[in-house]
């Protein structure tokens, strides 16, 4: 597993610059090693919550020194905000948060590249993995299977989803995925087997849909996470 991508990374800057340094180095490095064996998860949402931490916490700093030239702040780590600090503070306390915004900025590029990488990949796995129904697709939806082969372990998994009746903070509901049952996997769907054995399990006559992909990608780290977005979208895509 790569090395976890947070602000804990920056925490310590004043202490040891180039100890610091060196584990952020260290973590994205294993991040990048992730994305060229083509894992794109955790490593996509990781870098993107970092770089958006990291460029909300320069915009801030830019924003205070507009309106208080010349201004000491402190940051509140778990808020994610900047802070005016008191003219007494201590002059080893502005040397700590200079410091840490040198490492921040200093950081950004290279997270900023990361994120890049990772776009890259999303982006070609997204072209490569596909979604499409098996036999006919009843009015109910939000509960069903998945069926994802996976050619490099030579598996076939079969999924019950749901689709979540809670809407999330964007508006959204969410699809969750249970292991119901594996089996090897020749290469060939046979889709009136698979139809008939999954119409044996808790729904009579559930909507069925297989994953389908072109490339050799990991089935946890790449093709479950796209097969799941793209199952979304076609949840949300009404029967005529």
């Amino acid at each position: 597993m790569p090395v976890p991508l947070s602000l804990e990374l920056f925490l310590r800057a004043g202490q040891d610059w180039e100890a610091a340094q060196y584990r952020i180095l260290a973590a994205l490095q294993s991040h990048r090693l992730a994305l060229r064996q083509h894992r794109l998860f955790p490593t996509r949402l990781e870098v993107s919550r970092l770089r958006e931490q990291l460029l909300q916490l320069l915009r801030s700093r830019e924003e205070l020194e507009d309106v208080f030239p010349h201004i000491l702040v402190r940051i509140d780590w778990a808020a994610l905000r900047l802070e005016r600090i008191p003219e007494y503070t201590p002059a080893a306390r502005e040397r700590f948060l200079q410091q840490v915004f040198e490492l921040l900025q200093w950081a950004l590029p290279l997270v900023e590249q990361l994120w890049q990488e990772s776009q890259a990949l999303y982006e070609f796995a997204c072209e490569h993995i596909g979604i499409h129904e098996l036999g006919i697709l009843p009015l109910y939806r939000d509960e069903g299977y998945l069926l994802t082969p996976d050619p490099t372990q030579h598996q076939l998994l079969v999924w019950h989803y749901r689709l979540s009746p809670v809407y999330t903070a964007e508006q959204q509901r969410e699809v969750t995925l249970e292991l119901v049952w594996q089996e090897p996997f020749s290469g060939i769907l046979h889709a009136e087997q698979l139809l008939q054995r999954v119409r044996t399990l808790q729904l009579p006559h559930p909507a069925t849909y297989v994953c389908d992909t072109d490339f050799a990608l990991p089935l946890r780290e790449t093709v479950l996470p796209i097969a799941r977005q793209k199952l979304w979208q076609r949840l949300q895509e009404r029967p005529h």
